[in-house]
C-alpha cells in the first residue's frame, strides 16, 4: 500500500494512496534504507488500521510514541495521525462507553456487570486522562476488589480491559492492562455433584415445581434461575423428546429431554393448569417470580435448606455447580461440540459454527442414563484435582531420579548453575522404548506425560535457554515449585508442516491436525481413486494441542475481504456468546496486515482468550482463530505465536 522511492540526490520519500484515493508523499530526507523501510512498514500498518477502523498494532503504537516531532508533523500533514486530539478522562470515556454498550442490546446481567466494573474505574481513576493509566494501576484495581471472590474479580477485569482497549484504539496508545493476568480461581470451588446426591436432595423438595427446577439444572444444564423461569410449554417438543431454550446470554438452543429429566417433565405437565404458558408457574413457591435477569438470593437460600435436610453440605455456587456437573457427565459420553450446542456455554461452537447437532446425537441422548458410577467418581476427582498435565518429548541425561508422578527426571550436576534455578532433564529411558510396527527404532520418540501437583505451576515456554551449552533444537519449560524454580529440558517439537493452496506453516508434533473432508463444488466427497475430481476450494482445519485450546485455520474465498471474514467470525461468536468483549486488532503476518479481534470472556470460572486474524491468500481470505484459557496462556500463547511466525503465504 506504501512504496519507498529513492531520489537521484540521495533523499528518500514514501508514497501511498489515502482512504480518499489521493496520492500523498512523506519526504524523509537523507536517511538509511533500513530506517526508511521501517517508516514505510509502519505507514502501511497505520493505513490498514484506518481502512479497517481497527487499533494500531502494538509495535506501531510504540514506534509512534518514540518518533520525533519532525516526523510526527509529516505524518500528521498527510492525515496519518492526529497529534492535538483531546484525550478524555477515565470518567468521560467510561460513561460514553457504557452508553454505547447499553445500545448494543446486551442482557441485563451483562450490562449490570459492565456498570460495576466501570464504577470501580471511575472511583479510582475518574479525573485522570485515560491514556495515563499504567500497568501498575491494575494493582489498585484489584485492591479495591479485595473482598470479592476470584471469579467476580476476573469478570470485572475483563470489562475494565475492554474499556482501556477501546480508548487505546480510538486515541492511539498502548492498552496498559493487556498483560494483566486474571486471578486464580480457588480449586475448592471446582465441585462435582453426583447424580445420587442430587436425587437425595430432590426427595427433600416440597413440590413438583422445585423438583423440576433442580432436575433442569442438574440433568439438562440450564442456567438457573434465568433459563428455567423463561421456559414455556410451547417450547417443548414431546414427539421428538427435546425442548428449546431461549437465553438472553446465548440466544436459542435445543436441548434433549434426557431420561434422567423426563420423569420430572412428565410430572410437571400432569400438574400444570389447562392453558398454562410457563413450565414453572408464576405462583411457584417461594413467591418470587423472578425477572429472568434478577437476583436469585431467595431461591438459593431456600435450595440450600433443602440440601441440608438431605444431610449434605451445600456446595459452592449452588446452581452453577449443578450445571457444570451436568456438562462433565455429558462430555464423558458425547462429542464436546455437541455438548456445547446443548448447554450453550462454550464459544468453541461459535468458532466452529459449521458443526451442527445431528439427529443421531439426539437419538443417543434419549437413551442416555447418565454416567456410570465409576465415571462419576472420575469426573469428581478431575474436578477436585489441581494436577496439570502436558505432553513432552524426552531428552536423555545421566543420573535418574524418580518423582512421585512416575516420570523420570534426570538431574545432571554439570548443567546446574550456582546463580540460577535447578535444571531437570526429562528422560524417556524409563518409558516404553519399543517402536511401533513399521517405525525404525532410531526414529521412535516416546511420548511422555508430565504430571505436577497443584503446588507447581508452569511459568513459561522459552526458546531463550539458560547457559547450558545445549544444542539449538533444545527448548525449555520453566516451572515454579514451593521450594523454588526449576527448568525441564525438552526437544524442539515444531516439526509438523501444513501446506495447502499456498498457505504454509509449522506446528508442534504433539498437536493433532484435523482436516475437513475434501468436497466437490456440489458438496460430494472426493473419491481418492478419481484423479479427475476437483476439490471445492473452501476448507477448514483444526490444530488441537494437549490442553483445551485449539487453532482453527480456514480458507474462505466466498468472503470478499479479510475484514469481512473477521467481522463474520466475530458475529458468529456473538450469536453464541453475546456478552463477550472484543477489541479490533491489526498485526503483521506473513509480511502483510492481518485484520482481526482480541476477545476475552468468562465461562465456567475460566477466563478465555480468543484471537481472530484474517489475511489475504492467492485463493481468498484466510482465517486464523486461536482460543485458550488463562491457565494455559503460558504454554499455549508462545506456541501459537511461533506457529503464526512460521506462516508463509504465496503471492500468486
Amino acid at each position: 500500500m506504501a512504496s519507498l522511492v529513492n531520489d537521484p540526490n540521495g533523499t528518500r520519500r514514501i508514497q501511498f494512496l489515502s482512504s480518499d484515493r489521493k496520492r500523498k508523499t512523506i519526504r524523509l530526507g537523507k536517511i538509511s534504507k533500513k530506517d526508511a523501510e521501517s517508516v514505510r512498514r509502519h505507514v502501511e500498518m497505520i493505513l490498514a488500521a484506518q481502512l479497517s477502523s481497527q487499533p494500531l498494532p502494538r509495535e506501531t503504537a510504540v514506534w509512534l510514541d518514540s518518533i520525533g516531532d519532525a516526523l510526527a508533523e509529516k505524518l500528521e500533514a498527510v492525515g496519518l495521525i492526529e497529534r492535538d486530539r483531546k484525550i478524555p478522562t477515565v470518567r468521560e470515556f467510561t460513561e460514553r462507553w457504557l452508553v454505547e454498550k447499553a445500545a448494543e442490546g446486551h442482557a441485563l446481567g451483562s450490562v449490570r456487570t459492565q456498570r460495576l466494573a466501570a464504577a470501580v474505574m471511575i472511583k479510582l481513576f475518574g479525573d485522570r486522562v485515560i491514556s495515563k493509566i499504567t500497568h501498575a494501576d491494575s494493582e489498585r484495581f484489584f485492591d479495591e476488589l479485595s473482598n470479592l471472590k476470584a471469579t467476580t474479580k476476573n469478570v470485572r477485569l475483563v470489562h475494565a480491559k475492554a474499556i482501556l482497549r477501546s480508548a487505546a484504539r480510538q486515541f492511539g496508545f498502548l492498552p496498559p492492562w493487556d498483560n494483566v493476568a486474571a486471578r486464580t480461581v480457588e480449586p475448592k470451588r471446582h465441585t462435582y455433584v453426583t447424580v445420587s446426591d442430587v436425587e437425595l436432595v430432590i426427595e427433600q423438595c416440597p413440590d413438583v415445581w422445585w423438583r423440576l427446577l433442580v432436575a433442569l439444572a442438574r440433568f439438562a444444564g440450564l442456567r438457573t434461575p434465568s433459563e428455567p423461569f423463561a421456559l414455556r410449554w410451547e417450547d417443548v417438543n414431546w414427539d421428538r423428546q427435546r425442548f428449546t431454550v431461549g437465553s438472553p446470554k446465548t440466544g436459542i438452543r435445543v436441548v434433549p429431554i434426557f431420561p434422567l429429566l423426563k420423569p420430572y417433565m412428565d410430572a410437571a405437565w400432569d400438574a400444570a393448569e389447562q392453558g398454562a404458558e410457563f413450565v414453572l408457574p408464576r405462583e411457584f413457591n417461594p413467591p418470587i417470580r423472578l425477572d429472568v435477569d434478577g437476583a436469585g438470593a431467595p431461591l438459593r437460600n431456600a435450595f440450600g435448606r433443602m440440601i441440608r435436610r438431605a444431610g449434605i453440605t451445600p456446595w459452592p455456587r449452588i446452581w452453577h455447580t449443578l450445571r457444570a456437573s451436568c456438562e462433565s457427565d455429558l462430555a464423558a459420553s458425547f462429542p464436546l461440540a455437541i455438548v456445547a450446542k446443548w448447554l450453550g456455554n462454550s464459544p468453541t461452537v461459535a468458532m466452529k459454527h459449521y458443526i451442527d447437532t445431528t439427529d443421531v446425537s439426539f437419538q443417543a441422548a434419549q437413551s442416555w442414563q447418565g454416567p456410570p458410577r465409576a465415571a462419576q467418581k472420575a469426573a469428581q476427582n478431575a474436578a477436585q484435582s489441581g494436577a496439570i498435565s502436558g505432553d513432552l518429548y524426552g531428552h536423555g541425561g545421566k543420573e535418574n531420579i524418580e518423582n512421585p508422578g512416575g516420570l523420570t527426571l534426570v538431574s545432571t550436576p554439570d548443567t546446574m548453575r550456582e546463580d540460577g534455578p535447578p535444571v531437570l532433564k526429562v528422560s524417556a529411558r524409563a518409558m516404553n522404548r519399543s517402536a511401533p510396527s513399521g517405525v525404525p527404532p532410531t526414529q521412535h520418540r516416546p511420548r511422555l506425560r508430565l504430571m505436577m501437583p497443584s503446588t507447581h505451576s508452569l511459568m513459561h515456554f522459552s526458546s531463550s535457554k539458560p547457559d547450558l551449552g545445549a544444542p539449538p533444537e533444545i527448548r525449555f519449560l520453566r516451572f515454579l515449585a514451593p521450594d523454588g524454580e526449576f527448568w525441564a529440558i525438552v526437544e524442539s517439537i515444531m516439526i509438523g508442516t501444513f501446506d495447502r493452496d499456498g498457505v504454509r506453516f509449522q506446528y508442534p508434533q504433539n498437536w493433532t491436525l484435523e482436516e475437513d473432508e475434501m468436497l466437490t463444488e456440489d458438496g460430494e466427497p472426493i473419491d481418492d481413486d478419481d484423479e479427475d475430481a476437483e476439490a471445492f476450494v473452501p476448507w477448514t482445519i483444526t490444530l488441537n494441542p494437549p490442553g483445551t485450546g485449539f487453532l482453527l485455520v480456514a480458507l474462505r474465498p466466498d468472503c470478499e475481504t479479510p475484514q469481512m471474514l473477521a467481522r463474520d467470525t466475530l458475529e458468529a461468536l456473538k450469536e453464541e456468546y453475546p456478552s463477550l468483549e472484543a477489541e479490533e486488532s491489526v498485526t503483521s503476518l506473513a509480511g502483510q496486515p492481518a485484520i482481526g479481534y482480541d476477545i476475552d470472556f468468562i465461562t465456567l470460572d475460566a477466563v478465555v482468550t480468543t484471537q481472530v486474524r484474517a489475511l489475504q491468500s492467492p485463493l481468498g481470505p484466510v482465517l486464523f482463530l486461536g482460543q485458550f484459557v488463562e491457565a494455559e496462556k503460558a504454554t499455549f500463547a508462545p506456541v501459537l505465536a511461533a506457529i503464526l511466525a512460521s506462516l508463509q503465504i504465496d503471492s500468486e
